[in-house]
């Protein structure tokens, strides 16, 4: 119980939560300024964030791994991200720039 209690504490006194709400609003904005014609849409809570794509999302999942972003897939069309709280906002940018660029050679790649 003193765990995880302590690790309560840590988490009011960093206001993680908050920090967690407004990086994860940061980041769907930023990715549906210039939304990538493969994104349907992008839900999320806080830092939990699902992508859902027109198409299917498996050829992402490696490409993305690639660029040492962890995806897992939630269904068929969905990539689901779930950084950790302590991330920081340049990691959050990293992740942005690496995601847009796997959608973008995905869609350079993909036939007329």
């Amino acid at each position: 119980m003193c765990g995880f209690l302590a690790t309560v504490e840590v988490m009011e006194r960093e206001q993680l939560a908050d920090r967690a709400a407004e990086l994860g609003d940061r980041f769907v904005s930023m990715l549906l300024k210039d939304q990538p014609p493969q994104v349907r849409t992008v839900r999320h809570l806080g830092l939990m964030i699902g992508i859902e794509l027109k198409v299917r999302s498996t050829p992402y999942l490696q490409k993305l791994q690639d660029q040492g972003v962890l995806a897992l897939p939630a269904g068929t069309t969905v990539l689901r991200l779930l950084p950790p709280l302590v991330i920081s906002e340049t990691q959050m940018d990293e992740v942005l720039d690496r995601l847009l660029a796997v959608l973008e050679s995905e869609t350079e790649s993909a036939p007329a």
